[in-house]
């Protein structure tokens, strides 16, 4: 009796104590790209690539794991990722804390971070494999040549920034592969693109979600050094023009750039001929044409009326040679 009694005490500690761990931790937690060995138990050894490790602020580390291939940890006070286990394609991190995002899991082709605190140079690397990233209802404001390359995705199709600080897209670099961009509870001062970008984005398979007020679409329009067109409902501003001249149909800016520029053009080429033609003139004049006396008058169209008048200048006579007075005292 005694030794039942004893057996049912231990299997009721064990139990609390397993009920304890298995609570989530309130505390910050970090996500380990893989398990210290002193952390495995003798279940998580026979699959290390399955286990996801959990390392709390005060060093205390917690296992676990997964069915199948997507791994859910939303809503799991996790600060920090270091990576990820091997043995998921699909993970959901949304409603946590994390502000930066630096690992290169290339079996991860599904990440969600919405819900975060990322910011525009919070993410520094992302699995180079991922065909759905969820970035939403973070804290991003910008995205430039400064930021995260997301060409360096070269599988993405989707891409989810709705719900952002963002602020400005300036010259931001994305995929061929991309077919769908939210970018939908922004508000938007600057959206710049390259014309290849400009190309990806208006063709028939591009999906872009979202939409822009009127101060935003004259925010646009006024930082604009370039082309402005529309994807969409949402005016564009377009660099690298070179491309656009080979059939590209522009948009009334670009009419009225490009006749500004025709007018200048031509000015500079009449100013330049005029100076040709008066250096010719004066070349001319010092090529030898001597200046003589003539006749003049002063008639002409505009001082039709007045008084003709005429000047004659005098043109001298040779002296008559005076007579020999000593040949004709002879005489």
């Amino acid at each position: 009796m005694m030794h039942h009694m004893i057996a049912f005490v231990s299997c009721f500690f064990a139990a609390m104590a397993s009920s304890i761990n298995a609570q989530p931790s309130t505390m910050p937690l970090t996500l380990l790209g893989s398990c210290p060995l002193d952390a495995l138990n003798a279940s998580s050894i026979q699959a290390p690539d399955a286990t996801i490790c959990l390392r709390s602020s005060d060093g205390n580390i917690t296992t676990s794991s997964s069915n199948g291939a997507t791994l859910s940890l939303s809503n799991g006070h996790i600060v920090s990722v270091q990576g990820f286990p091997q043995a998921y394609a699909s993970i959901d991190l949304s409603m946590n804390a994390i502000s930066t995002m630096s690992t290169t899991t290339p079996g991860v082709v599904s990440l969600n971070l919405s819900g975060n605190v990322l910011t525009s140079m919070g993410l520094i690397n992302l699995p180079t494999n991922l065909v759905v990233l969820d970035l939403s209802n973070n804290a991003i404001d910008r995205m430039d040549g400064m930021t995260f390359d997301f060409s360096r995705l070269t599988k993405l199709t989707t891409l989810k920034l709705g719900g952002n600080n963002l602020r400005s897209i300036r010259l931001a670099k994305f995929p061929p592969s991309l077919t769908y961009l939210d970018i939908s509870n922004n508000a938007l001062l600057e959206f710049e693109v390259e014309y290849n970008t400009y190309v990806l984005m208006n063709s028939l398979a591009f999906t872009l979600v979202g939409s822009v007020s009127s101060a935003s679409q004259s925010s646009i329009l006024s930082k604009c050094m370039y082309a402005v067109s529309y994807i969409g409902e949402i005016k564009v501003c377009i660099t690298n023009t070179t491309s656009i001249w080979n059939g590209w149909k522009f948009s009334t800016y670009d009419v009225i750039f490009d006749i500004f520029l025709a007018i200048t053009t031509l000015t500079s080429v009449l100013y330049i001929s005029k100076i040709i033609r008066t250096r010719r003139t004066r070349a001319a004049a010092s090529g030898g044409l001597m200046e003589r006396d003539t006749f003049i008058s002063s008639a002409c169209d505009d001082c039709e009326g007045d008084v003709i008048q005429y000047r004659a200048s005098l043109t001298p006579v040779a002296a008559t040679a005076a007579p020999n007075l000593a040949q004709s005292s002879r005489v």
